[in-house]
């Protein structure tokens, strides 16, 4: 199945920008304290609150269709 979306838990949380960045950078990032290089590649995004019990979701459009396997650092 193919996706030009994801949805994330945002619970506790405070999101201020939503980046695609080059793969491997979020893994990088893990590996040096954290440090990720800024690319300023914005993605549009949304939260939702589909449910009070569930907490608020994350919704992330992708700049194009992905497919199962794929890999994205975002």
């Amino acid at each position: 199945m193919d996706t030009m979306y994801i949805q994330l838990d945002t619970r506790g949380n405070n999101i201020e920008d939503v980046q695609l960045l080059p793969s491997g950078s979020a893994y990088s990032a893990t590996m040096n304290a954290g440090v990720v290089p800024v690319y300023y590649n914005s993605l549009v995004w949304d939260i939702k609150t589909p449910n009070p019990e569930s907490g608020d979701v994350l919704v992330i459009q992708l700049p194009q269709t992905y497919g199962v396997g794929s890999m994205l650092s975002i």
